[in-house]
């Protein structure tokens, strides 16, 4: 679609140029005969009429006949030389041929839609969170609202069911709107056309879990994880899904042999310390001594042995204390008046230095504010992925005017510091921020 556009773009402008230049640099020695000619045949008409009408004799007559009779002839069997162009039309010419391109492309920039040249599978949506809630990148004012950008997509892909491109780009727009079963189904048939895509069989795999009733990543997403890491054994995505699954089956050492290999592989501080927390999670049920923290600041404790089932129940907290943390969500005065009793109110932690999947979430109105809410392991989106995984978080709370999960322009934020886990009981949250 992109090369066709700009064929079609590409001809269009040389179309234009060409019906501007060509006045300035063809040759006017044609037009200045046919000139010329027109005007003897009028002289030639007049001579005629004078005749008739008796106003010259037929002497007369004739020799004048006979002379523009000459000329005509004359016109013709030796045509002017054509004139060069003036340097002026010279001048036009070039600076016209010089400026009609970058013009054209500048005008398309500043009043068109560029990023529909972009429309591809690789292409993500505006300030896409990995998870709903997540809010911890406001979208531009300009940002499409994704739920119905994801309908169209689906109403064109049901025309034209064999765009493959189309159904992965719509699954991964699903995965952002955490509508998890719409994406497992798209994902299964961008699948079903690339069996051997391990980027797609792992975010396949992701969604099969994520849409499962408990969330688990055992079975069939398991499988397929495996299925990737003997194609690839490097693949970290896989390394670190695999791992999680892994720990819902209680299968700790195997977990560790997927994680540290992985762990070597990182070079984000972020992510090495939110899996080195993961890490000391499986080390501690193996009776290990967990791993240093590889961040200076960090003075957490070793995370207290898990229950004997964890795949149906979430890790204990990591510092073996606290199971929660109370929040008090307040509305700034100054933003008071743009509530309504309809809105939804997000309340959401995650890791202060980890991945942006939120570790807790709480849905209730907004014409509940001021409102005290507690946050715990049991509001995890994926087992694993639970407060007591990580020893610093982070707390927001979002007022959605939509109800969508996805952050949006006009909705209100406002989010707490990085707090110590669990030593940290409470915190107060205070919206004050219009995005």
């Amino acid at each position: 679609m992109t090369f066709s556009f700009l064929l079609l773009a590409g001809l269009a402008v040389l179309v234009a140029l060409a019906l501007l230049l060509w006045p300035l640099l063809r040759g006017p020695g044609a037009a200045s005969m046919n000139a010329q000619a027109a005007d003897l045949q009028r002289r030639l008409n007049t001579l005629k009429q004078a005749h008739a009408d008796g106003l010259i004799e037929a002497d007369d007559f004739e020799s004048r006949r006979k002379a523009l009779s000459e000329q005509l002839l004359a016109l013709v069997d030796q045509p002017e030389q054509p004139r060069s162009r003036s340097a002026a039309a010279k001048i036009s010419a070039i600076a016209l041929a010089l400026a009609v391109p970058p013009l054209t492309l500048w005008i398309y920039q500043t009043i068109g839609e560029p990023r529909a040249l972009s429309f591809s599978a690789d292409a993500r949506p505006p300030a896409a969170s990995s998870a709903a809630g997540n809010g911890a990148g406001a979208p531009s004012q300009e940002a499409p609202d994704l739920a119905a950008a994801a309908d169209k997509l689906r109403e064109r892909l049901d025309a034209d069911p064999e765009d493959i491109e189309g159904w992965l780009l719509l699954a991964r727009t699903y995965r952002e709107l955490t509508n998890f079963a719409e994406a497992r189904d798209a994902y299964k048939r961008v699948l079903d056309a690339r069996p051997g895509d391990n980027e797609v069989t792992v975010e396949y795999a992701e969604s099969l879990g994520l849409a499962s009733n408990p969330r688990s990543l055992l079975g069939e997403p398991a499988r397929l994880l495996d299925e990737v890491l003997a194609r690839d054994p490097q693949n970290q995505r896989a390394l670190w899904l695999s791992g999680f699954a892994r720990t819902q089956a209680g299968e700790y050492q195997q977990a560790l042999d997927l994680w540290e290999p992985l762990l070597a592989m990182m070079t984000d501080p972020q992510a090495q310390e939110a899996l080195t927390g993961q890490i000391n999670i499986a080390r501690v049920q193996l009776g290990m001594d967990p791993l240093p923290s590889r961040q200076a600041s960090s003075t957490a404790a070793a995370p207290a042995p898990a229950p004997s089932s964890p795949a149906s129940a979430p890790p204990p907290s990591a510092g073996g204390g606290g199971d929660g943390i109370d929040v008090q969500i307040s509305i700034a005065p100054t933003v008071a008046a743009q509530v309504s009793p309809n809105d939804v109110l997000f309340v959401f932690a995650k890791a202060e230095n980890g991945p942006p999947m939120p570790l807790a979430v709480q849905r209730l109105s907004a014409g509940a504010l001021p409102a005290t809410i507690r946050l715990d392991d049991s509001m995890g989106m994926v087992e694993g992925m639970v407060l007591s995984s990580f020893p610093r978080i982070k707390v927001e709370a979002r007022i959605s005017k939509s109800g969508n999960a996805q952050a949006q322009p006009g909705d209100l934020q406002g989010s707490s510091a990085g707090l110590d886990y669990p030593a940290t009981g409470s915190v107060s949250v205070l919206i004050d921020q219009t995005l």
